[in-house]
């Protein structure tokens, strides 16, 4: 049988299961721990190119004592108003899911400012 892609109910439990069980909270260590999560929810690391399994998502990680945010983007980027300026940080161009040319997800810092 194929492995079909988890429902939204599916995504939000590994979430938690992420941040609140394994108290992992720099974004881009969220998605690279989803990521190892779906594979093995799917199976094998093995991929077919007719099968792609995953999701794109943003996770934020504001930080009020030290004034930052920061920010990790599968296949989506951030948006970011600052003096009248809209400024675009890039996401990651993988899913989190298996990828051809898989790499650590980036975790940019953004000061206040």
């Amino acid at each position: 049988t194929t492995a079909s892609i988890p429902s939204r109910t599916s995504w939000v439990t590994l979430l938690n299961e992420t941040v609140k069980k394994e108290q992992i909270i720099q974004p881009n260590e969220i998605l690279n721990r989803l990521r190892d999560k779906i594979i093995d929810a799917l199976g094998s690391k093995r991929v077919t190119h007719e099968v792609r399994d995953g999701m794109d998502a943003v996770v934020i990680l504001l930080d009020f004592q030290n004034n930052t945010l920061q920010f990790s983007g599968a296949n989506n980027p951030l948006y970011l108003v600052r003096n009248h300026e809209l400024i675009k940080y890039k996401g990651d161009r993988m899913p989190v899911a298996y990828y051809e040319r898989m790499t650590g997800f980036t975790n940019h810092k953004i000061l206040k400012g």
